[in-house]
Parts: C-alpha cells; structure tokens; sequence
C-alpha cells in the first residue's frame, strides 16, 4: 500500500527481486508444535527426542500429524494480486516494473558438497520448497519484463550460500552483475 504513495515518472525502474519469502509464506504445518520446531532449535531437538522416546509423544506426534507440510494456494493468489497490483500501479505511473525469480541453495544445478549437507539437515523442507518454487517461478515469468535468476550461481567454483536463501559478498556480486545485464536495456 506504501507504493500507492510513491509518485514515479517514465525514468522509474521498479524492481521486485521475489521468492524466497513468498515460498517460505506457502508452506504451512498443521500444527503449533512443529511451527515453534521450525523457528527455535532448541524446541526441535526437544519434541524430536519427547516423539522418538516416549509413548505419549508417539501418540502426539501421529495425532498432530508433526513434520507434514501443505502448500497454502491462497498465498500464491495474494502473491500474485500484489505483483499485479504492483505492475498496474508502476505502468499507469509511466514507469517499468520488472520481476525477477530468485536464486536459492535448492536451484543450483550441479550443488557443491557444502550445499548437499545443508540440504541433507533440513529435513523434509527442501523438498516443500522443491514443489512450491515451480508455481511461484512461473506466476513471476508469466509477467512482462520477468526475468529468471535461479541458476546465477551455477558457474561459481564456491558456494555463495550463507544459508539456503541468504548470499556473501561473491553472490552479492553476481546477483549485481545479473541485474546490470538485465536492466541495461531500460537504462538506455
């Protein structure tokens, strides 16, 4: 809503660098003890051996269905309603609304062993963000001047990752230089 606020001209670029987050807001877990799993270490390790090593946590953990995960379809429709609201607002201001998909640990096309591991500790999350970044990739290039950064990262010898979503000063560089390719043609 902010946006609305903001007055642009023909000489406006608006960049939405999506993903990630909008991925993340996707998934939901049924239930609140493996949602505080999710965000407190502690509490992980702590109904993991409660679930494991006790009857009671068996049961509880069968009962609450811990660890499932579903895709929210209405995140992906309020996701995409502020992409074109976004759109509908810069355009009638004259200027260009670019959307580009971004790159995480998980779309790397050859992964460096540093990258397996972290996606081995994860558990079952990285296959949730596997089936959800799909539909979010395509409701992102499916805009005009849409561009795909999932696979920045592939020529580089090094990992960039800090952790599955967040980069050091090498991915900084690439996702610098991507965006000075892609939005040269509007600078010109």
């Amino acid at each position: 809503r902010e946006l609305l606020q903001i007055k642009l001209s023909s000489e406006d670029i608006v960049v939405y660098f999506i993903g990630v987050n909008e991925a993340k807001n996707a998934i939901i877990y049924r239930n609140p003890v493996r949602r505080l799993a999710m965000r407190f270490t502690n509490v992980e390790k702590f109904t993991d051996w409660i679930f494991r090593n006790t009857n009671v946590g068996y049961l509880l953990n069968n009962a609450l269905d811990v660890g499932k995960a579903t895709i929210d379809g209405k995140s992906f429709e309020e996701t995409e309603s502020a992409l074109n609201e976004a759109k509908d607002y810069v355009t009638s201001q004259g200027g260009a609304f670019v959307s580009i998909i971004q790159p995480h640990v998980f779309t790397r096309s050859q992964p460096l062993s540093y990258e397996i591991a972290m996606r081995e500790s994860m558990g079952a999350y990285p296959e949730v963000i596997d089936a959800v970044y799909p539909q979010l990739s395509d409701l992102v290039l499916d805009l005009d001047n849409s561009y795909d950064a999932r696979s920045i990262f592939d020529d580089l010898q090094t990992s960039p990752f800090l952790d599955w979503c967040h980069v050091d000063r090498s991915g900084n560089e690439s996702i610098a230089k991507f965006m000075v390719r892609v939005l040269r043609p509007f600078l010109d």
